[in-house]
């Protein structure tokens, strides 16, 4: 004899930790060395971010995306969501160098 039971939580509010990303792949072309792919990502962390089919919703190409803040720190987003940022780091009278 198997019994089974469970439990049902629901989480109130906005705070819900933990990243969720959902990509659909809309075409493939085969073409000679890499595929062009053609796709959707919904990702949880940008869903203040209006994209291209709604908030969190962007276009996926395999293209990274480049930002820029106010303190001029650099944050590159890969198309698999990994994100790495730059940071702004002047020197008294020499040029201007970022670090990790």
């Amino acid at each position: 004899m198997t019994q089974a039971s469970g439990v049902l939580v629901t989480v109130a509010g906005d705070y819900k930790p933990g990243r969720v990303r959902f990509k659909v792949t809309d075409l493939t072309v085969p073409v000679a060395g890499m595929p062009i792919t053609v796709g959707r990502t919904d990702d949880s962390l940008e869903r203040t971010r209006v994209g291209d089919f709604g908030y969190g919703w962007s276009l996926s190409l395999g293209n990274p995306r480049l930002t820029v803040d106010s303190a001029h720190h650099v944050t590159l987003t890969m198309p698999n969501g990994e994100r790495v940022t730059l940071r702004r780091k002047r020197a008294c009278a020499g040029p201007t160098m970022y670090v990790l």
